[in-house]
């Protein structure tokens, strides 16, 4: 479900039955850890190559300060389901998920505490852009008649929800900085901001599938990825996408580019996909 690579030759994927696997050459081979749970892991992320969360299903949350070689529980009160972890710094760190869920921790996720969302929807993403001083952030989500996303300037404290995003359910969202961003949904939905999200400005994608995930190099290159092995590249900021040879006709649930050359996507049946050349 989720990919992260903090550093060209190391990452980690996660999935379903608490399944963690690491590689340490960019891919080429794949180890599996022990995650100490047996439920489906949505999201993982790490601020290095050593300090990392996954979370996932039954608000369970492990995290690793050795590289993956132990996991331990993270403990909190909620119980629902979460789909997707950042953090700002070691310390600092937002979930999303069910129920429009948001919370937070200062304490490098040893303890978490509830931000009110004012919603209900499910919540897909969270994203908090290089820029605005770690305190500008974004949550995209929604249920099937209508799109969600919430914004923070103060770090959480307060969330505030987004017109304009219209009747289709949102997953991904990414910023390049605190006003650029963009987020994608189901039936090929993709849509812009530049102004930090008061208005939203449709794109055409090309596809009518799901767009699950994006990762943007900077504000003109970047790519999204989606069901039915659907991934779409972006060199003018999303003027225009063109559609990808991903080789897979697996659901993708993430993707995750370092630079403008390499990237890599997961999703359904153990699918990983990789690139050198954008």
């Amino acid at each position: 479900y989720c990919i992260d690579f903090p550093s060209s030759s190391t990452g980690w994927s996660c999935g379903q039955n608490g399944t963690i696997v690491k590689t340490t050459n960019g891919g080429i081979n794949w180890s599996m850890q022990l995650s100490g749970t047996t439920g489906f892991l949505y999201t993982i992320f790490f601020i290095d190559v050593n300090t990392g969360w996954t979370a996932g299903q039954n608000g369970v949350i492990r995290k690793t300060t050795n590289s993956g070689v132990n996991w331990v529980t993270q403990t909190g009160s909620f119980t629902g389901f979460i789909y997707s972890l950042f953090f700002t710094d070691a310390n600092t760190g937002y979930f999303a998920g069910s129920s429009g869920a948001i919370y937070k921790t200062t304490t490098g996720g040893s303890s978490w505490s509830l931000q009110q969302s004012n919603v209900t929807n499910t919540l897909s993403c969270v994203y908090f852009p290089p820029s605005g001083a770690s305190l500008t952030g974004y949550i995209s989500g929604g249920t099937g008649t209508a799109g969600t996303i919430l914004k923070t300037i103060d770090g959480g404290n307060n969330w505030s929800v987004l017109g304009g995003t219209g009747n289709n359910w949102l997953f991904g969202i990414f910023f390049t900085n605190s006003l650029t961003g963009w987020s994608g949904g189901i039936n090929g939905a993709l849509m812009y901001t530049t102004d930090g999200g008061n208005n939203w400005i449709n794109q055409t994608s090309g596809t009518v599938n799901r767009i699950v995930s994006l990762s943007f190099f900077d504000a003109n290159t970047g790519w999204a990825a989606g069901y039915a092995g659907t991934i779409i590249r972006t060199t003018n900021g999303g003027t225009n996408w063109t559609a990808q040879v991903s080789n897979s006709i697996e659901n993708l649930w993430f993707i995750d580019f370092i630079d403008a050359n390499s990237g890599w996507a997961a999703g359904w049946n153990g699918t990983i996909l990789h690139t050198t050349n954008g």
